[in-house]
């Protein structure tokens, strides 16, 4: 039970001069709302009174009570050093009453910390936090330092530091939600040597980034935000993290994000201009980051600018969204996209592109550490030294269902370059149109360790020396295809120079070379391979099924499946000419093996990476995601839902989609919304997006379902999303008005007090009211009201009256 708040009001009886005091009080049930305490002062004073008609912001917060709103006019609170931050330890708001979250600001000189925050539930709505500087400590602006729920609801944290951790935001433990356009700017955690998160440092708890801007901010490490215990979490939607810095040089720093033990997940938004010595965009250091959509891109690093990932807990999952366009400027190593030290990376999806390394692994560099690709692309990066998709060194990388695509290499291995002791296994994956310098080899792939391809199309990729292929370590191939790739010098489709390569079942055809236009080098063979030009190249091991000739496929083309292949045509020799004891157990397309290709009755797998004949994929499957939004308080904002396909298709695929209530009513809370979404072949990923009407009315969080029915040509795993629509609006305040009339000589008059809500709300909102003395006595000058209670319902209206009777005399009263 919340404690009662006592509010007098005069009632003057000229006749007799008698001053009554009807004193209301107002108690507060579970879903009662208080009352506002409104600052009319901009001179921080602490006399514990706001009843003598000056009413500072610190006496405010300090008289208020459970569920009570601080409001602040429009004007700037500029602390007293000599008074020191303000403590809170309750459920408060605390609210700008201006324009826009600039209007109202609270500035702590430079001098000491804003606030100091023990416990309760919290929120901070329309104002800046600025300026904030304590001389110890952590929090630049809010320190939390003890289980608290706190609300930034479109507030402006700016301009503030700490020699700790947490220049803005210092969070020990609880939930810190972060909505509806707040920003939290060029704040500093430096002084230390060990300083952390110039925005954000949440030692632990829950936090959501919601439509809000993270944005040069700077740090020792973790310029925007970092997380520490394993149960910290943060929750990224619709919101940008740019321009931050972790200035520490030869260390693991963060520029955007430091995951540290903690979880992250991205579910949209943008990570971008971000700089650090490792992890410009992401630094994922034995916690986890899921990227669902979004993109992290224009980051820069000494090493993996867009994402480092480091020892052997960590782990980045890539389900959708980008990582684009960031770069590695070290001449030591490298990772424009990534570097995985120790650590794992999965990707299910989305897409690796654009980035750069002036050393080593254009996408990414793999360092003791793993990859996994399990669909997705790897697409147009490009290193200044080898592998300008992956350079894998010591590491271990697994692709399957991947295109890689328009990668360069200024030194080999255009697509992927490997070390010694390192291993790479690829499957149902298509690696075309990379390259390398001309003076350079491995247009496709550089392989210097252990690398195993089934069913994989090598096509379209230049090099001086091996256009799809340079091997000089161990290499195995079955069911692979290497169809028209080019070498300057030699070894058009394979350069085999030193190292063991045993090919299979698989076509080595259409490429050239002034020498060599297949193949330079010793081939072993374990039978059943198609290689149409041997000049060049010798073919030891077994030669049984062997055959030569034009294989007769068809142009690359999405045939089914996730990724582009060459489709024997009819009549290709490569059909039913493969050993059904050794082929894979499907082809690239995930077509099982064998089918009968030639209409013989007999199934015999073909040579090559896909299968020619009837045979179909399995058929993909649909999944949608959950979105949250916050409501805002007029026009409407946007809740976008992601639905994804498990694999590409070749064919078009359709699924129907419509919004359903939940406790959101359609065209009230959201617009009702239904249609259909098209995935064109090689499409994964489509987004629904439903319109939400912001509103003022104080109500519970609200949700709706977006329903998923009718796919064609693919199945449905996951139909139903939610969506969440989160309220941004401060509860409603109660009040009481004067009531002044004359006592007269005799009999009696009714004294009405009208009892008001400041808004709507949604809740059922219930307050206690009585009498009592102040300078008039019940049963003499009034009539006494008992405790009664006032219901006010939603929709109804929004004042009630309590009457009490005065009674007259003829007393002269003073």
């Amino acid at each position: 039970m919340r404690q009662p708040k006592r509010f007098v009001f005069g009632l003057v009886l000229s006749q007799a001069t008698l001053l009554l005091a009807v004193l209301l009080w107002l108690l507060q049930s579970s879903i009662a709302h208080a009352a506002n305490l409104n600052v009319n002062t901009f001179s921080d004073l602490s006399d514990g009174n706001c009843n003598d008609g000056t009413c500072s912001l610190r006496d405010a917060v300090a008289l208020a009570t459970p569920g009570d709103s601080v409001n602040l006019p429009a004007g700037t609170y500029l602390l007293s050093s000599g008074l020191g931050q303000i403590s809170i330890a309750k459920n408060i708001t605390i609210a700008g009453q201006g324009a826009t979250a600039s209007s109202t600001v609270i500035d702590g000189n430079n001098a000491i910390r804003l606030f100091e925050i023990s416990g309760g539930t919290i929120t901070f709505s329309n104002l800046t936090l600025q300026n904030g500087q304590p001389a110890s400590g952590d929090g630049g602006a809010i320190l939390v330092s003890a289980y608290a729920e706190l609300t930034l609801d479109n507030v402006i944290v700016q301009d503030s530091e700490t020699v700790g951790f947490g220049g803005g935001v210092y969070m020990e433990d609880g939930v810190l939600d972060i909505l509806n356009g707040s920003q939290i700017l060029s704040n500093t955690a430096v002084t230390d040597p060990s300083a952390a998160g110039g925005a954000i440092y949440l030692f632990d708890g829950t936090m959501n980034l919601v439509d809000s801007t993270v944005a040069n901010n700077q740090a020792t490490y973790a310029g925007g935000i970092r997380l520490n215990q394993n149960s910290s979490s943060l929750t990224i939607t619709n919101s940008q993290l740019i321009n931050n810095s972790g200035l520490e040089l030869n260390v693991f720093t963060g520029g955007a994000i430091h995951t540290g033990l903690g979880t992250v997940i991205m579910n949209s938004g943008l990570i971008s201009g971000n700089t650090a010595f490792r992890g410009a965009g992401v630094l994922v250091d034995n916690g986890k980051f899921t990227l669902n959509g979004g993109t992290i891109t224009d980051n820069e690093s000494d090493y993996g600018a867009g994402a480092y990932v480091v020892y052997s807990n960590a782990l980045l999952t890539i389900n959708g969204g980008s990582i684009s366009g960031n770069r590695s400027i070290a001449t030591k190593f490298g990772g424009g996209g990534m570097y995985i030290f120790q650590g794992s990376v999965v990707q299910n999806g989305g897409e690796i592109s654009g980035n750069t390394a002036v050393n080593l692994g254009g996408a990414m560099e793999v360092r003791q550490g793993s990859f996994t690709m399990n669909g997705g692309s790897i697409a147009n990066n490009s290193a200044g030294n080898q592998g300008g998709g992956i350079f894998n060194d010591l590491g271990t990388v697994t692709l399957t269902d991947g295109t890689l695509t328009g990668n360069y290499a200024e030194f080999g291995g255009g697509a992927i370059a490997t070390g010694v002791d390192s291993h790479i296994e690829i499957s149902r994956t298509v690696i075309y149109t990379n390259s390398t310098h001309s003076s350079e080899n491995g247009g496709g792939i550089l392989n210097l360790g252990t690398i195993t391809l089934t069913n994989v199309t090598l096509s379209d990729n230049l090099a001086n020396n091996g256009g799809g292929l340079h091997n000089e370590g161990s290499a195995t191939l079955n069911n692979v295809t290497i169809y028209e790739n080019t070498a300057v010098s030699s070894g058009g489709g394979i350069y085999e120079n030193g190292g063991t390569l045993t090919v299979g079942n698989t076509i080595i055809a259409g490429n050239s070379a002034p020498a060599g236009p297949d193949c330079t080098g010793t081939l072993t063979s374990s039978g059943y391979n198609l290689l149409q030009a041997s000049s060049g190249c010798t073919v030891s091991g077994s030669t049984t099924g062997n055959i030569s000739g034009d294989p007769l496929l068809a142009a690359l083309a999405l045939n089914g499946g996730s990724t582009l292949n060459h489709l024997p045509n009819s009549g290709s020799p490569a059909i039913d000419a493969g050993n059904n004891a050794t082929c894979a157990a499907t082809d690239q397309r995930s077509v099982a093996r064998p089918l009968d290709g030639d209409g013989n009755t007999s199934a015999i797998c073909d040579m090559g990476a896909v299968e020619y004949g009837t045979g179909t994929p399995p058929t993909p499957s649909l999944n949608i995601a959950d979105s949250s939004v916050s409501e805002g308080n007029s026009g409407t904002k946007t809740a976008t839902f992601t639905v994804t396909l498990s694999a590409a298709s070749a064919a078009t695929v359709q699924v129907n989609y419509t919004t359903a209530n939940g406790t959101a009513v359609a065209n009230t809370d959201y617009q009702f919304s239904s249609g259909t979404l098209t995935f064109t072949p090689g499409d994964t990923e489509e987004l629904i997006t439903i319109t939400i009407n912001g509103d003022t009315t104080d109500e519970d969080n609200e949700t709706f379902q977006v329903n998923l029915s009718g796919a064609s040509n693919a199945t449905i795993a996951d139909g139903q999303a939610t969506g969440t629509i989160t309220d941004d609006d401060a509860p409603p305040t109660i009040s009481v008005a004067n009531v002044t009339l004359t006592e007269g000589d005799s009999g009696t008059q009714t004294a009405v007090f009208t009892v008001a809500l400041s808004q709507a709300s949604s809740k059922i909102i219930t307050v206690n009211v009585a009498t009592s003395n102040g300078t008039a006595t019940a049963g003499e000058d009034y009539t006494a009201v008992p405790l009664t209670t006032l219901t006010f319902n939603p929709g109804a209206s929004l004042s009630q009256t309590v009457a009490v009777t005065i009674q007259g005399d003829t007393v002269t009263e003073g």
